[in-house]
């Protein structure tokens, strides 16, 4: 986050996971619009309190089940710098402070999510300034055998391998991964 208040990047650029293959070229931005990939996995409650208590933004009234976790997020640093500088305003200290503030003494894992931070703060203060788009992608590239991966390259735009996913080979777990596959894609 710190990137949009350095001058490190361009004005606009790609916040990318480095755990995540991708699998075919992907557009991020369409004009001077920024593109968000949503979907409805992920939907987790506990970020969407933590953007209320910073930005004032709560999903949770909207109905609107999607989450912007995708692995990938596209900036324009000045709109960035907008969020961050509400977030100082708001709670009157720097958002470093006010992010730390927000979570402490709740408990969970999925407290803070910048992707689904910056996803509110575009869709609730410059809307016009956004795209929502589907993406096929796969968050359990770990847990895969090779023959879904290949199935994946064919049919997802990129695959997640993350740490926590395991790599058990039983009939079972792979039978599951089958399933969460063709169910994705």
């Amino acid at each position: 986050m710190s990137v949009a208040e350095s001058g490190l990047s361009e004005e606009r650029y790609v916040i990318w996971d480095g755990d995540t293959i991708l699998y075919r070229p992907l557009t991020f931005f369409e004009g001077d619009k920024l593109i968000f990939t949503i979907h409805g996995n992920e939907y987790e409650i506990p970020y969407f309190e933590t953007n209320r208590r910073l930005i004032g933004v709560d999903r949770t009234s909207t109905g609107r089940k999607i989450s912007a976790v995708s692995q990938h997020m596209p900036v324009e640093k000045k709109l960035f710098r907008e969020m961050l500088h509400q977030i100082q305003s708001t709670l009157g200290t720097d958002w470093r402070s006010g992010i730390r503030r927000a979570i402490e003494n709740r408990s969970g894992w999925a407290l803070f999510s910048e992707y689904e931070l910056f996803f509110d703060f575009v869709t609730a203060y410059r809307p016009h300034k956004m795209v929502e788009c589907a993406r096929r992608w796969y968050r359990g590239g770990s847990s895969c055998s090779p023959d879904q991966l290949h199935y994946l390259s064919w049919r997802a735009s990129y695959v997640s391998f993350e740490e926590w996913d395991g790599s058990s080979r039983s009939l079972s777990h792979w039978l599951r991964t089958w399933r969460a596959i063709l169910r994705i894609v």
